[in-house]
């Protein structure tokens, strides 16, 4: 739950920028399984950019979870 908090104001999300933004706590490949599931549930698109990462999809179910 923390990981789409810090997810959903961003625009792309990749695991790198996540996995900074948690502090280091989660391993990298767990970051990778959280973005895959946020995937799932509609939060990010399921294809990405290489460079960029996944798009994170803006709506107002998703402007009610992160405030």
């Amino acid at each position: 739950m923390k990981a789409l908090y810090h997810v959903l104001p961003m625009q792309y999300v990749s695991v790198a920028k996540l996995h900074n933004k948690l502090g280091g706590e989660e391993n990298q490949n767990t970051v990778r399984k959280l973005i895959d599931k946020m995937a799932q549930d509609g939060f990010v698109e399921l294809e990405g950019n290489r460079r960029l990462g996944k798009r994170v999809l803006h709506s107002d179910i998703t402007k009610k979870k992160a405030y």
